[in-house]
């Protein structure tokens, strides 16, 4: 009888862990909404505050005519109003990027619940799931333009010229570590830039339990052999960690994990001499792990052939990544 009982204790007690888990992404998903109004209203005023400083009262009132409409509704409009359709485009990415998110990780938990065999809590966390999707769905019919916008905006980045020749070598894409969402692009210097480093920030996510990887930042080195930092992709947290290779050595693989965001990885290091002739694979070598082992394990990267950029979906934090390896004699 009295295993019965603690049987019957613990059996109440994951399920109340597992309604935590479910309050607890809800109530981000709160707070993110709540976040992406108040940031829309800042970018009106902002909007506002720089008409008025150029002296354009014409572009002021129309702005002004929305600044009080959204104060007195507190609500964004289905359609771009004249004079904010930039601020009204951010909002709306937000918004998707935070929908999709949520979506993920709503699927994540359905599938811990299940094979923890919490049929009733993955039962309410999938109509949780279905009631966020089926709001994706009727925004991005809506607004269908607003995705492919904002990947225009993540254009490749270019190296600064290094002399020499100005051939832009090609590469090979690798599986993704991690998910799809937020804003998907690549970065690819080409004419000779290998990644030698990543700089990353990290932190911890209440829902996920777990740290996620915020924000990602490329270091190559140049065929002259300067080092060059490009922008970072992802939001930049309070944690910031720099990987970067010694001298003759570059990116060769990444070592991670990931359950819906990225959670944690490491870079393996490879000797290179030659971009076009290949690598030393007897000589690598680690750098330290950031961010968790929670989730799927993956290995991305191409044997024999140096990084030479990577590819990302990211927002509020990096959803996922990949690496571009180099096609050798290209």
């Amino acid at each position: 009888m009295k295993a019965i009982v603690v049987c019957a204790v613990m059996l109440v007690a994951a399920g109340v862990m597992a309604q935590q888990s479910l309050d607890n992404l809800k109530a981000y998903f709160e707070r993110a909404q709540a976040t992406n109004l108040v940031i829309y209203g800042q970018g009106v005023d902002t909007t506002m505050a720089a008409l008025k400083k150029v002296g354009n009262l014409d572009g002021y009132l129309v702005v002004e005519a929305e600044d009080k409409r959204f104060e007195s509704e507190k609500s964004v409009p289905v359609t771009a109003p004249s004079g904010v359709e930039a601020v009204w485009s951010a909002y709306q990415n937000s918004q998707l990027d935070l929908l999709r998110k949520q979506v993920g990780a709503l699927d994540v938990l359905v599938k811990q619940m299940t094979k923890s065999n919490k049929i009733n809590e993955a039962k309410e966390a999938k109509l949780e799931k279905d009631k966020v999707a089926f709001l994706l769905a009727e925004i991005e019919s809506k607004i269908p333009v607003v995705e492919s916008k904002a990947r225009v905006t993540n254009a490749v980045a270019k190296a600064p010229p290094v002399g020499g020749t100005k051939k832009v070598y090609s590469f090979d894409r690798s599986e993704l570590l991690g998910a799809s969402g937020g804003t998907s692009g690549k970065d690819f210097p080409g004419e000779g830039a290998v990644l030698v480093g990543l700089e990353v920030s990290t932190s911890y996510n209440e829902a996920f339990k777990a740290t996620n990887i915020g924000s990602l930042q490329p270091i190559y080195r140049l065929p002259d052999g300067s080092i060059w930092t490009d922008k970072f992709y992802g939001q930049k947290a309070a944690d910031v960690f720099k990987l970067q290779a010694k001298d003759g050595y570059v990116v060769y693989r990444v070592d991670g994990y990931a359950e819906g965001p990225v959670h944690g990885f490491k870079l393996v290091f490879v000797e290179m001499k030659d971009i076009n002739k290949g690598v030393n694979s007897m000589k690598t070598y680690e750098s330290e792990f950031i961010g968790d082992q929670v989730g799927t394990h993956k290995t991305i990267g191409k044997s024999g052939k140096p990084v030479v950029g990577i590819y990302f979906n990211a927002g509020a934090w990096v959803d996922g990544f990949g690496v571009l390896t180099h096609k050798m004699g290209k």
